[in-house]
């Protein structure tokens, strides 16, 4: 009978320590106060919290420290636009579907490449019903069992952010039921 006080007592400590992290994890914190919220389900970070400052002394005058050992060189006549202000000033994506090509150049509006997966997410013109898509080419390799059809119009596997989902063998006519059930 001496025992139950202390495995009572122990239990008590465990769900005290338990509530006491979970309330300090709740509690809003000065950092967090600093989060502006832009519209239901998204918040934007002050900026230089994520992404630090370019600092000239440590990343050189031409911000090019880190790109040192980047083997890949943008010919002279390709421009960025440096002025604009992209943190923060883009609208929010519920989902992103990136759809393996297995290519590494695609035409201007991927959703010209006729035939392709691309091509029929653009002719639904439905968003999902968790919100707006953003669709992009990726240079993923296309299902091995058609590595030899180079057609657009292959089945490809096709990835969905943030959820990290794969899903194999989508068709242009598998298009509605992927934007619909995913």
């Amino acid at each position: 009978m001496p025992r139950k006080p202390r495995t009572v007592n122990k239990m008590v400590n465990t769900l005290s320590s338990v509530f006491q992290r979970a309330t300090a994890y709740l509690t809003p914190t000065a950092s967090s106060d600093s989060i502006v919220q832009l519209h239901a389900g998204f918040a934007k970070a002050p900026e230089g919290t994520l992404f630090p400052k370019v600092d000239p002394a440590i990343d050189g005058e031409d911000c090019d420290h880190d790109c040192a050992s980047c083997s890949i060189k943008y010919p002279s006549s390709f421009k960025v636009e440096e002025n604009d202000k992209l943190y923060g000033h883009i609208g929010g994506w519920a989902t992103h579907m990136l759809v393996a090509t297995g290519k590494t150049d695609w035409v201007r509006n991927i959703e010209d490449e006729k035939g392709s997966v691309m091509e029929a997410v653009g002719k639904y013109g439905k968003e999902p019903t968790n919100g707006l898509l953003m669709l992009s080419a990726s240079n993923m390799p296309i299902p091995a069992n058609h590595e030899h059809d180079l057609s657009s119009s292959a089945p490809t596997t096709v990835l969905l952010l943030p959820s990290f989902t794969l899903i194999d063998n989508v068709t242009p006519s598998s298009v509605p039921e992927l934007i619909t059930h995913h």
